[in-house]
């Protein structure tokens, strides 16, 4: 559909090629196409071929992350599970961990479960860091990923220069 309507990312090296100026119109604006979490998916670069490069998306997981928590979660995966971990595993893996923290601190009832939970400093897991607020909703920063050379990539913000 991006090619039908000529809608192009941003310049990138992977254009080799100008897109044709669409009937009527002087020159082609380039859109910065944004997306959800369904996007973070190795078939995702493939499918859209040059017209998703620079686009930007999030996620609440992020298994490429450098960050040495997650390669080490991802390497421990894979050597006892044989596959790779999804989303549902590392979110498994950081309320296990947050789990352990606050049982080993004592609680004896679901209430004080409860209140040593909200308590809890923000907790740095393979999913990026969760706290709790005051109501007990979840706190979580998502990943911004973004398609850089047909991959997938942690995003960094680019100046408004370029």
């Amino acid at each position: 559909a991006l090619a039908v309507y000529d809608t192009v990312s941003p310049p990138s090296p992977l254009m080799r090629f100008m897109p044709r100026t669409p009937p009527g119109r002087d020159r082609v604006n380039p859109v910065t196409l944004m997306g959800g979490s369904t996007w973070n998916h190795p078939q995702t670069p493939e499918s859209c071929d040059r017209y998703c490069e620079e686009a930007v998306f999030v996620d609440a997981y992020y298994p490429d992350n450098p960050d040495a928590m997650v390669r080490d979660f991802v390497a421990a995966f894979r050597r006892e599970i044989g596959a790779d971990p999804v989303l549902s595993d590392a979110q498994a893996f950081d309320t296990a961990r947050m789990l352990r923290e606050v049982l080993n601190s004592g609680p004896k009832e679901r209430d004080q479960l409860r209140e040593v939970m909200l308590k809890l400093p923000a907790v740095k897991g393979v999913t990026g860091t969760l706290k709790f607020a005051d109501n007990g909703e979840a706190i979580k920063e998502l990943f911004v990923l973004t398609i850089d050379d047909r991959t997938i990539q942690l995003w960094n913000q680019r100046s408004p220069e370029g």
